[in-house]
């Protein structure tokens, strides 16, 4: 089986379970995180910068909305 795993700081909160998969021979898997996540040996770890920070001027109770939508893109 395959397994994609994607969390900013991977493997974040999925490190039991990336751990558990990767250590069964018939799964592969695989992370995704923000540039500077922490990843897992042995697990190969994909990553990605945000092509900007969310706006100092955007209401503050949308910044983290804009900061999710941001990491999804």
């Amino acid at each position: 089986m395959r397994i994609l795993l994607i969390h900013q700081n991977f493997p974040g909160q999925f490190r039991h379970l990336a751990l558990h998969y990767a250590q069964q021979p018939d799964h592969q898997v695989v992370g995704i995180g923000r540039q500077g996540c922490p990843g897992l040996p042995g697990i190969r770890t994909l990553t990605y910068q945000l092509h900007r920070q969310p706006g100092q001027d955007s209401h503050h109770y949308v910044r983290s909305f804009e900061s999710g939508v941001l990491h999804g893109q």
